[in-house]
């Protein structure tokens, strides 16, 4: 846990305000000691390196809970861990319980980050310690002993056709498991916290689709390369700003079923992030399409780094408006792109190409791929930049 440097002490007993400040700060490992801890009615952030299995740690003699602190689980990397390994959250030197639980996290309670499903519990270790556990995955369980027993049972024909039943009803299970809807009052706007979702997991997979309604955090960040079916505003949803990656990182967001699908009434916006050496990206496979009432925005920024949309296969722009930036540094060449490529078209979209310095932002079309009844703008070089928008078609 990431401490923001206010430790409190109150009749011998510290109070610990955690990092709030979001989950930009990828360093895993903080480990802080305290004598009597009481955990303050903040967001409090616990990072686990999943690439590394390495995460922070707490060692207190003496541990309450406040009743209204919450558990903001950050997940680094998007590996798998090795089911069965536990990692103790807060290490509680004294001989009493954890006193309280977080508000968001229950005793026994799961949530699933990425690939990796957890069990929190305040009674691991010797007894009264808080640890998170790593719980088998959907893959694993079939395909080690569940799936082997269910072959094994075969030999009766009602068996055999229960079993393919439950089977087949489990791998839909595992093929929507990841879809989840945007909370009403989530613990930050980062896309790849667990608990701002419910169900409480991370709208990952290309069959999963990430919905959005009323909420009191409308600015979303993507902090961690996302593949997925469908993101869908309902009626009467929030205006929401969903950005991928940051200034000084490389994430990427793919669309691969059936789009974006704005059912909101108000203009929901894209920002793929630009900056000094990010090159985040967003992709739209298959035919999914971009939907209406939307604007993506490709930000050059003041770095080297380029960002760019690309619509591939048979997908759309539809009726959504796409904006490329040049970059506003000197000595900067590469802006925001956009590619429409295969079979892609621009369908009914508006392309906006604007400005910048030593390069403008550009749309490409490469092989069949049409502008359609696209409206494409290219807006010429001012007085503060030197190369205007652009089109290439190949």
């Amino acid at each position: 846990m990431n401490s923001g440097g206010d430790n409190n002490t109150a009749n011998g007993v510290q109070t610990l305000q955690f990092n709030t400040t979001g989950t930009g700060n990828t360093a895993v490992g903080y480990e802080a000691r305290y004598n009597g801890l009481v955990t303050s009615g903040q967001s409090q952030t616990y990072k686990l390196n999943t690439s590394r299995a390495k995460a922070d740690k707490v060692i207190a003699n003496g541990v309450t809970n406040d009743s209204g602190a919450q558990f903001n689980f950050v997940a680094v990397a998007n590996k798998t861990l090795t089911a069965g390994k536990v990692f103790a959250v807060i290490s509680n030197t004294s001989a009493n319980p954890i006193a309280g639980t977080f508000a968001n996290l229950p005793e026994g309670s799961t949530f699933t980050v990425d690939h990796n499903t957890f069990q929190a519990s305040y009674e691991g270790d010797d007894g009264n310690d808080l640890t998170l556990t790593v719980l088998p995955s959907y893959e694993s369980a079939w395909l080690s002993k569940g799936f082997i027993d269910m072959i094994a049972a075969m030999k009766s024909p009602i068996v055999s056709c229960a079993m393919i039943f439950a089977f087949l009803l489990s791998a839909l299970d595992a093929i929507y498991a990841d879809s989840a809807t945007w909370n009403l009052h989530p613990t930050s706007g980062d896309w790849n916290t667990a608990i701002n979702w419910t169900p409480a997991t991370v709208p990952n997979g290309p069959g999963s689709s990430a919905t959005f309604d009323v909420s009191n955090t409308t600015s979303v960040g993507i902090s961690a390369d996302i593949n997925i079916g469908s993101i869908v505003f309902n009626l009467g949803a929030s205006a929401y700003t969903i950005t991928a990656g940051s200034a000084d990182s490389d994430t990427s967001l793919t669309i691969s079923g059936p789009g974006v699908v704005n059912n909101s009434g108000v203009m929901q916006n894209f920002i793929l992030a630009g900056g000094p050496a990010s090159a985040n990206t967003m992709f739209f496979t298959g035919a999914a399409a971009a939907g209406v009432m939307t604007v993506y925005t490709c930000a050059a920024g003041a770095g080297s780094g380029n960002t760019y949309l690309k619509f591939m296969n048979s997908s759309s722009a539809d009726h959504a408006t796409v904006i490329t930036d040049g970059p506003t540094g000197q000595g900067l060449f590469l802006a925001g792109w956009v590619f429409f490529e295969k079979n892609a078209t621009a369908s009914d979209a508006t392309i906006i190409n604007n400005p910048g310095v030593f390069a403008g932002g550009k749309t490409f079309f490469y092989d069949r791929a049409t502008a359609a009844n696209a409206t494409v703008i290219c807006n010429g070089a001012t007085a503060s930049t030197n190369r205007g928008g652009s089109v290439e078609m190949n």
